[in-house]
């Protein structure tokens, strides 16, 4: 009245005699008389305890519809990070991490069931100074199993105080030597079945877990199997295409195997069939030759005899009668004599030479040689060139290709010799077919040199070198790394199997522990190295 201010609303509350409390809003406004004093005041009174209960409620109501939503906001943030993963140890070491940071707890951790109900801590996030309890629990396992099958069933036991709490000793000590003041367990269950725990420990003090915390706690944990059983399918999934993919790559590899073998089974059986080809042949060719060889000594003697007799005849009747004059005259005797002794000459070093191409031809087959013994690798090399000396010549469409030997003194080497033959057979067949191929597509055009290929024999400490080198086109690059995968071949359709590089250098490498190299530049040749050891 005073002021002349009037006072609106005012919210208050009054205990009734029935003892209930009600509220009432009162309102006070100044009364003036004609010149506009104030002479009294008006107040209203109205009964607002429906309507203060209603606003409380609602306040209540939004108070705790805010904390759900931080609560399923933080729930869904969590459970985003741990989904994220499908690998198990991620997903458990994000778990702790995260509830540890938003619980504020000194630790947290998993502890994981095994098949017999024994278990360990599989991971943990603990601050400073706490320790992290990591490992086997031992003997502490017991009080884990007394409580699995209230744990399957989703219950949950949160301890305020560990001190005052109803616990067996084993228990007690065990919290006690964690430094624990106040922990929480929930249960982890996958697809209904008891995986393991999520704890939490208080260590700095005793602490009151609320329900909203216990509650935001349980859903993570199902959060949590949720992201168990994703990983483990994932795993059985990833296990599963790891194994079918492992059995169809051991299926390819044993196609791509049994293709090469049976390639190289034909291939052998081919090279086998020219060895006994090349030996049939060679017998066959002996035993008239060495007839024929053996008897050119006697012919010589007797031709010689009958020469002495001629002379004889020549001294003792120097005046044979005219029939036996005109006859002589006629087959010109001294011509004769003369050139016979050089036909027989011709004979013995024709047979000589045929000996020696048999020779090489047996000993280019070898086929009473399957097992390794000592043999001199120059005559291997010389018997394969005898077989391709035919390749060597010139033809109507290109020049003759040069042969250069340039053999080192060396000693016996130990090896397969019918199968080094047949490496060298495929090296110098396909120095012949490099050459023949460049001249056939371009001519040959070095004026300064031939179509050559050189054969080198050299010793490396206990090793032997043999060197197969052309002049020719050279390979690519993109070739060279390919060039002994089997059925890979640079030739034309028709000229090549791609196998003989690839049996070489399985020859070369697996029977005889040795090295099949390639060297090549384009426009300079090609060089193959055989290298392999003296003895195995």
């Amino acid at each position: 009245m005073a002021t002349d201010t009037p006072m609106l609303r005012i919210k208050q509350s009054q205990r009734q005699a029935d003892g209930r409390m009600s509220w009432r809003e009162t309102s006070k406004l100044p009364l003036h008389d004609a010149n506009g004093n104030v002479i009294g005041l008006l107040g209203t009174i109205e009964d607002v305890t429906e309507r203060k209960v209603a606003e409380d409620l609602l306040k209540q109501s939004e108070t705790t519809f805010r904390k759900l939503a931080k609560q399923e906001e933080l729930l869904n943030q969590i459970s985003a990070q741990i989904r994220q993963s499908l690998t198990l140890e991620t997903i458990q070491q994000t778990t702790v991490d995260e509830v540890r940071q938003i619980f504020n707890a000194d630790r947290v951790l998993i502890y994981r069931f095994g098949d017999l109900w024994e278990g360990h801590v599989a991971v943990a996030s603990m601050g400073e100074p706490w320790q992290s309890g990591l490992g086997e629990m031992g003997q502490q396992n017991q009080f884990y199993q007394e409580y699995a099958e209230a744990y399957g069933h989703g219950q949950i036991r949160a301890i305020t105080n560990i001190d005052a709490a109803d616990l067996e000793p084993s228990h007690r000590q065990h919290l006690n030597n964690l430094q624990v003041q106040a922990s929480v367990v929930v249960p982890i269950l996958v697809q209904k079945n008891l995986w393991g725990l999520l704890i939490a420990h208080q260590c700095s003090e005793p602490r009151q877990w609320k329900d909203s915390e216990i509650d935001l706690l349980q859903a993570l944990a199902g959060q949590v199997g949720v992201a168990i059983h994703q990983a483990e399918l994932y795993t059985q999934a990833k296990d599963s295409a790891a194994i079918t993919q492992e059995k169809a790559e051991q299926l390819q590899e044993t196609l791509a195997h049994l293709k090469q073998t049976q390639a190289q089974l034909v291939q052998t059986e081919k090279m086998s069939g020219l060895g006994q080809m090349v030996a049939g042949i060679a017998h066959e060719i002996n035993n008239p030759v060495n007839f024929i060889h053996g008897n050119i000594p006697h012919i010589k003697n007797y031709f010689g005899e009958l020469t002495t007799l001629l002379d004889l005849y020549q001294q003792h009747y120097p005046n044979p009668v005219v029939e036996i004059a005109e006859y002589t005259e006629d087959i010109e005797v001294d011509y004769l004599l003369e050139d016979l002794e050089k036909i027989l000459q011709s004979f013995q070093m024709g047979s000589r030479r045929i000996q020696q191409i048999v020779m090489s031809l047996r000993t280019f087959s070898r086929l009473d040689e399957a097992e390794k013994k000592d043999v001199d690798v120059h005559e291997g090399i010389d018997s394969t060139l005898l077989i391709l000396q035919h390749r060597l010549k010139a033809k109507p469409d290109r020049p003759a290709i040069e042969l250069v030997k340039q053999y080192a003194q060396l000693p016996f080497v130990e090896c397969y010799p019918s199968q080094l033959n047949q490496v060298f057979m495929n090296l110098i067949g396909n120095a012949i077919d490099a050459l023949e191929q460049e001249i056939t597509k371009k001519g040959w055009s070095r004026q300064d040199e031939k179509p050559t290929i050189t054969v080198l024999t050299e010793q490396d400490n206990d090793q032997v070198i043999i060197r197969i080198r052309d002049n020719g086109p050279g390979i690519p690059p993109q070739f060279q790394a390919r060039l002994f995968d089997p059925f890979f071949t640079t030739k034309p359709i028709g000229k090549g199997t791609g196998l003989g590089l690839s049996i070489s250098h399985q020859i070369v490498t697996e029977k005889h522990a040795g090295q099949l190299k390639c060297l090549s530049e384009v426009g300079q040749g090609t060089e193959f190295q055989v290298i392999i050891p003296l003895q195995q």
